[in-house]
């Protein structure tokens, strides 16, 4: 019983379902009518051999009825000894002959009747055959002038005799009933299995994101019927997608254009690379203008990659660009009143980095205040690099967090190499990351290069490092050379009194 509810409990197809129950069905049929015709013919051949008994026992009713006219009951002994021997060599081992005539009855059961006529006075009864031990018995009686004949057989023997041919008969019967079942089966694959299997096929396409394709026809009605189903279903699934990539395409395109393009700062050589994991990403950089003469650098990382995170980077380009056109700018109050804003307008939970830093190119000075970002690449003209680290906690944790602001003097020839972790962070088919120092080191490799040819460089040895591994991450890499040339600084009073 446990093992049947297990099979039961197994999650199985609906062709072995069928072909189960089907094939259930037919055996219990087939093996009860193999047994009732089994039966059966052990029946007729008992009956038969009743019949035939009857025939032995009219002739040998004739032939006694002859002998005892001509002859004495010796001869009559002798003859049914006879016929006794011959029908158990030839055929049955168990075969008796009784006759009862003239208060006189003799067996043709060699021992046992040699005992009853020598032992047993003319007039006795000897025992039947019946008598004599446990099997059962059938005979064959004919009675007439005094005389009576009386010629069995056991059963077991009758049974056995004829258990061959109905052996036979029936396996016969059980091939034309396996055959027969297989028929069947191979009928219901074709009707049922087989055209399962194709819709599911076809289903499994359009899982796998091969929207449009159709399911084959049938010529039953109930699978055709399906197949429509899942034609019209596959039709309208390829109608959405394009649909949907038509808007993604469009959305795309909006983020794209709300990136900076062509935009020239003063004092600085900027490139860019912008790669998205899906259609759009949650990174975010930009230039913009302030009214002193400044400009606001950015670079920002949504949590998430996909849409969810593309609106958060859309609400930091509306806070950004909303500060920027203050009068007056003051780079941590921007990022304080960004905090607050975003942290209460996206979904509970969303962070989002920042690098925020405002250029001055009259001075050269650059001043920064990293919100749990990745640190910028300062790479001097020397060769020397420092980090720019971060100065506070993530944006969209706490309305009432603050950062501390950092400012370095960028000379000509001067580096900043901004990114996202996806530049960083990205694995190889064996799940290698590239790491921060090999993005250090590609950076000082390329330190001669043009900044679009530099920047082209570093994306290319990310994606060398990549391979066939898929893009889990939004990438963004925003490379800054400065252009200014170096200006002494004004001597202090006191060096001035010492050079007089």
């Amino acid at each position: 019983m446990r093992y049947w509810r297990l099979i039961c409990s197994t999650q199985r197809s609906i062709s072995l379902h069928l072909l189960f129950t089907v094939n259930l069905v037919l055996g219990v049929l087939l093996c009860g009518l193999l047994t009732l015709q089994y039966e059966r013919d052990m029946r007729h051949a008992v009956s038969e051999k009743r019949a035939s008994l009857k025939d032995e026992a009219i002739a040998v009713h004739a032939a006694i009825s002859h002998l005892t006219d001509e002859h004495n009951i010796v001869a009559v002994q002798n003859y049914i000894d006879t016929v006794t021997r011959e029908m158990r060599s030839a055929w049955s081992p168990h075969h008796h002959i009784t006759i009862d005539m003239k208060n006189v009855k003799l067996t043709g059961s060699s021992e046992q009747c040699d005992k009853c006529i020598r032992s047993l006075p003319v007039n006795s009864e000897c025992p039947a055959p019946s008598e004599l031990g446990t099997d059962e018995y059938i005979s064959g009686k004919h009675a007439e002038n005094g005389v009576a004949v009386k010629v069995e057989e056991t059963i077991d023997n009758i049974r056995e005799s004829a258990r061959q041919e109905v052996i036979l008969r029936t396996v016969v019967l059980g091939g034309l009933g396996l055959f027969t079942a297989l028929m069947v089966n191979g009928i219901l694959l074709r009707i049922v299995g087989n055209p399962i299997k194709r819709l599911l096929h076809t289903v499994q396409q359009i899982s796998d994101g091969k929207f449009g394709v159709e399911a084959p026809t049938f010529d039953t009605w109930e699978m055709q019927q399906l197949a429509a189903g899942i034609n019209s279903m596959s039709q309208k699934l390829a109608d959405n997608s394009r649909q949907q990539q038509l808007q993604m395409l469009k959305a795309r395109q909006i983020q794209r254009h709300l990136l900076p393009n062509g935009v020239d700062i003063p004092g600085l050589q900027s490139a860019c690379i912008f790669e998205p994991a899906e259609d759009v990403a949650g990174d975010y950089f930009d230039f913009l203008p302030l009214p002193d003469g400044r400009w606001l650098i950015c670079l920002a990382d949504v949590m998430g990659h996909g849409v969810p995170a593309a609106m958060g980077a859309a609400l930091l380009k509306a806070l950004l660009v909303a500060e920027s056109e203050k009068s007056s700018f003051d780079l941590l109050s921007a990022m304080t009143r960004i905090n607050r804003r975003f942290e209460t307008s996206i979904l509970p939970g969303t962070f989002a980095s920042m690098f925020l830093a405002s250029w001055n190119p009259s001075t050269g000075e650059l001043a920064y205040a990293n919100a749990g970002h990745e640190p910028t690449v300062l790479m001097r003209a020397t060769g020397e690099t420092e980090m720019l680290e971060s100065t506070g906690t993530l944006l969209g944790i706490d309305a009432s967090m603050s950062w501390d602001a950092h400012k370095v003097r960028l000379t000509e020839s001067d580096r900043l190499l901004m990114f996202s972790d996806g530049a960083k962070e990205v694995h190889d088919a064996r799940g290698k990351i590239f790491g921060m120092k090999r993005l250090s080191r590609i950076l000082a490799d390329n330190a001669k290069q043009d900044t679009d040819l530099a920047i082209e460089g570093i994306f290319q040895e990310i994606e060398s490092h990549r391979g066939q591994a898929p893009r889990l991450d939004d990438l963004t890499l925003v490379l800054l050379a400065c252009t200014i040339p170096l200006k002494p600084l004004r001597p202090t009073l006191k060096e001035q009194t010492h050079s007089n």
